[in-house]
């Protein structure tokens, strides 16, 4: 059994001052195969609208993933949307991007090349995957927790909900554990 084709969707919070940031990270996440929401033309809505449209977005989606910089601590949107995350129980992750910040300010250099922030996304995107080892009296527990996580958006691996063949068991079981680590 692979992973599951449910992928989380993942709201990207971030100041607008970091577009050039956010907009490389949304599409090295949505290359990773993963569904992104992303807005950067909310300035020319009013407080109200914005309000209402981000509450919706941050409810639709499964995962926040925040910009973070300083720009992004300054902004109260940003601090809104946070908030409403965490008021809906959504799952937020955190990506320290102010390292990156001058060098797409200044050299406007294409950010989705840049190799360091390319292997911040992908050890964030590969952190959606989970192997599940348990032993066998375990399962219950682990069935259940599956459910909890696959329902969280996370992709879940359990060997034990569809086992191969005792043949190639030890081999099903290397390549299960190399999917869940190395691709995303």
């Amino acid at each position: 059994m692979g992973l599951s084709n449910k992928k989380p969707s993942i709201f990207i919070s971030h100041s607008s001052k970091d577009m050039t940031i956010a907009r490389a990270v949304r599409n090295l996440l949505e290359d990773r195969s993963h569904f992104v929401g992303f807005f950067g033309w909310l300035q020319q809505m009013d407080d109200p609208e914005i309000e209402a449209f981000l509450d919706a977005e941050i409810r639709m989606h499964t995962w926040l993933v925040l910009i973070e910089t300083e720009n992004a601590h300054n902004s109260l949107w940003v601090q809104f949307e946070i908030e409403r995350a965490k008021q809906y129980g959504k799952v937020i992750y955190t990506l320290d991007a102010q390292r990156f910040v001058s060098r797409a300010e200044t050299t406007r250099i294409d950010m989705e090349l840049d190799a360091e922030l390319r292997h911040c996304v992908k050890k964030l995107s590969i952190g959606f995957r989970i192997f599940l080892s348990h032993t066998r009296p375990d399962a219950a527990f682990a069935a259940a927790l599956h459910d909890d996580l696959t329902r969280d958006g996370f992709e879940v691996y359990d060997f034990d909900l569809n086992p191969p063949p005792a043949e190639v068991w030890q081999e099903t079981l290397k390549e299960a554990i190399h999917e869940v680590a190395e691709s995303g």
